[in-house]
């Protein structure tokens, strides 16, 4: 079959508008290649574009950098270069893939026989992609309305992108939610509140690794403390 922009476009704007009818229409077999395609296309053109913003506004950037140095704000020298955007589909590739593990391996937990770890993948691609898109618009805002720290900076300045940073987490989260719950609903026939578990999952095992990470870093402080000086 002909590889057409359009409708890879067409498919994306279902899946995120639509993830209901999405995943009753679209088969889960073969659905990750697909998903991981439609996101490798919007990384791609998130990043092209993330790149121009930055190659565009450098210099401006690059005084960011210094001034944040200057004050404190940044230990060390800030590397300002477009190249560094090259990171972002990497990031997001690797944090979504870690995602649907965690969820694979939740629903895999509770006895969910009919879950693959493919199809639970392509759901994850799927859902992120809003976050994702959200994430490089603002990174794209903020490349061209750089805050500048001195003693003239706006405290309002600070307080904007913080909560625009907040209510892109809270509406990609959100959206993410959404895609997830419907597609494991219709490809795995979880009722919805399964479905949230699978979803939230990651969070709540990102949260008893840190909390582990925390206890375990305190109890070698303690041997250390014990064991006394050497």
């Amino acid at each position: 079959m002909k590889y057409s922009l359009t409708d890879e476009l067409a498919l994306i704007n279902r899946a995120l508008l639509r993830p209901g009818k999405f995943f009753e229409t679209v088969q889960m077999p073969g659905g990750y290649f697909q998903a991981l395609k439609s996101m490798g296309l919007v990384l791609l053109i998130a990043t092209i574009l993330i790149f121009l913003a930055t190659l565009v506004n450098l210099g401006a950037l690059e005084k960011q950098a210094l001034a944040m140095q200057n004050y404190g704000l940044a230990q060390g020298p800030v590397p300002q270069s477009p190249w560094n955007q090259m990171f972002f589909p990497v990031f997001w590739l690797l944090f979504t893939h870690i995602i649907g593990l965690m969820q694979h391996i939740t629903m895999r937990v509770f006895g969910e026989k009919e879950s693959s770890l493919a199809a639970t993948q392509a759901v994850a691609l799927y859902a992120v992609i809003p976050l994702a898109v959200l994430t490089a618009l603002t990174g794209i805002i903020g490349a061209f309305f750089p805050v500048m720290p001195g003693p003239d900076m706006n405290p309002q300045s600070y307080g904007f992108y913080l909560f625009l940073g907040l209510i892109v987490f809270a509406v990609g989260a959100g959206w993410d939610g959404v895609i997830s719950v419907l597609g494991f609903r219709r490809w795995y026939g979880q009722n919805t509140g399964r479905a949230l578990v699978a979803w939230f999952s990651p969070l709540v095992l990102c949260g008893f690794f840190c909390v582990g990470w925390i206890f375990l870093m305190a109890f070698v402080n303690v041997l250390g403390l014990w064991a006394g000086p050497t």
